[in-house]
């Protein structure tokens, strides 16, 4: 074996100590306390980066205060503001003010919440691109608001004050919302946007346990976008949602309660939609229309009194209704898409998955009045399935995939007792008035009608149908005015049928 030169070994040991003494001779690396450091030739804090915990303030309110309210701590191109180091509790309420500065201009910032519970005595207010996100989605905002904010939401996304014209880029991320029960407000909401718009969205929230007054107006709503002014347009879109009834609608005395007429979400602008929420109210409402006080169920979970939105992937449980399309503002152009309807331990069933208004009122329903709803598109709604609960019920119960008033029609139900039977729904379509002068409205569907035995016979949507009936005519009644396809006609009249009779109902007729 060749071994190395004496100058080899003497040049490596060389090198070793030249590197050992210029690293001992470098600047050090100090771990710095508040922001956190940049390296640009020399070690400096970075102003994009505010720890809230080294700032002065007896809890996470007044802290998020000092941080805006002190000159010069956040640059004006924004900064993230880390609060996760500021213990929270039941304990520690905050202060009785808004984190943020009621006037000015405040830079974009990005609040990352602590983990547990901010208990908040007012409510909160979010200026212009202002982002708050939660600890690993364990951060639970408790309302303990007092008589002077009856019937306020727990967080508004902006304000005519911040943004007269509209604000830009609110964010509610990764928290849980829960109605206080030692709270003297009434009426207390979720979560309120009427100002912001472009890249405004919810994501990953739940709300748990708000309840309406039962006063007419907006109180008791989880989610509410959109008022007059229309600043929320092109908001969201709004994933990951959550409501449940909470403590606030839990057994009383053995019986089931229900929150009266609370609503999961109104959308009263153009958005991007809903995508992905379960709404679960309490009730033991399945003897419809027959149940009194807290045995009825909550109206509807979501209310769509607006233009231009998808709705999909939704669950409801113990709502009358699930969807209420176009009860007091114009409501086309909308998709719904995977709706179901179900019930579970503790909810009671729902009534309609999908409700079309018109102006005629249904008993126990939101539909009051009729906002002209067209040019609506739903696609795959179920109804009757669940896991026990309050579903069983020995007198025969019809719930609806859909309840379209606007053209007198039902499509496709579930009966025995909402468990038995399952109805679904692939596509149905209401479309605009005829343009031809005549009565009705285009639309289509490819769900069954079921005759009615409890609720107003419906007004069946014709159908075009295939199948192979050879050189006979299909069999069975249908839809007045459906239309046949035969696939293996082979003779004249035995290719297309149309379905002639007295309405709703007639028997299948060859074309001559």
């Amino acid at each position: 074996m060749r071994k190395p030169s004496v100058c080899t070994a003497m040049w490596t040991s060389l090198t070793v100590i030249v590197f050992l003494s210029c690293w001992a001779s470098s600047p050090k690396m100090e771990a710095q306390q508040g922001d956190n450091a940049v390296f640009n030739s020399t070690t400096t804090p970075s102003p994009a980066y505010i720890d809230a915990s080294v700032f002065s303030g007896t809890d996470l309110c007044s802290i998020l205060s000092t941080v805006y309210s002190t000159s010069g701590v956040i640059p004006a191109a924004g900064a993230v503001i880390d609060a996760r180091g500021i213990t929270v509790g039941i304990s520690n309420p905050c202060a009785a003010k808004n984190p943020w500065p009621s006037s000015g201009t405040v830079p974009p910032t990005t609040v990352l919440l602590p983990a547990g519970t901010i208990v908040i005595t007012v409510p909160w207010v979010l200026p212009n691109a202002t982002r708050i996100i939660g600890e690993n989605r364990g951060t639970q905002i408790y309302e303990n608001f007092t008589t002077a904010n009856n019937n306020a939401f727990m967080i508004s996304m902006g304000s005519s004050t911040y943004c007269p014209s509209g604000c830009e880029g609110i964010v509610v991320q990764d928290v849980e919302l829960q109605n206080g029960e030692s709270a003297t407000a009434t009426g207390v909401g979720g979560i309120d946007n009427e100002y912001a718009g472009e890249f405004s969205y919810i994501d990953h929230v739940v709300v748990n346990g708000f309840t309406s007054t039962g006063v007419v107006g907006l109180d008791g709503i989880a989610f509410k976008v959109g008022n007059t002014s229309s600043f929320a347009a092109s908001s969201g879109p709004y994933t990951n949602l959550n409501y449940g009834p909470g403590t606030n609608c839990t057994d009383v005395d053995g019986v089931e309660t229900t929150c009266p007429t609370s609503t999961c979400a109104l959308l009263e602008v153009p958005t991007r939609g809903i995508h992905g929420m379960t709404c679960t109210a309490v009730s033991t409402a399945n003897q419809y229309p027959s149940c009194t006080g807290n045995n009825c169920p909550a109206q509807a979970a979501i209310k769509l009194d607006s233009d231009n939105n998808s709705i999909e992937d939704i669950h409801f449980e113990g709502f009358f209704d699930g969807v209420v399309v176009g009860d007091s503002g114009a409501a086309a152009g909308n998709v719904l898409a995977n709706l179901t309807g179900g019930c579970g331990p503790n909810s009671g069933p729902v009534k309609n998955v999908v409700h079309i208004c018109n102006s005629a009122a249904v008993a126990m329903s939101a539909c009051t009045t009729s906002g002209s709803a067209e040019n609506v598109t739903i696609l795959g709604v179920g109804v009757g399935g669940g896991e026990g609960g309050n579903c069983g019920t020995s007198a025969p119960f019809h719930a609806h995939a859909i309840r379209d008033d606007v053209t007198s029609t039902i499509i496709d139900e579930s009966t025995s007792g909402g468990l038995s039977g399952e109805g679904t729904v692939g596509v149905y379509a209401l479309g605009e008035v005829n343009a031809t002068g005549a009565n009705g409205h285009t639309r289509f569907t490819t769900g069954p009608i079921v005759s009615q035995t409890v609720d107003p016979s419906p007004n069946p949507s014709p159908t075009w149908a295939t199948g192979q009936t050879g050189s006979s005519a299909p069999t069975g009644s249908c839809p007045t005015g459906s239309v046949f396809s035969n696939t293996t006609g082979t003779t004249l009249g035995s290719t297309l049928y149309v379905c002639v009779g007295t309405p709703p109902n007639g028997v299948w007729t060859p074309l001559p």
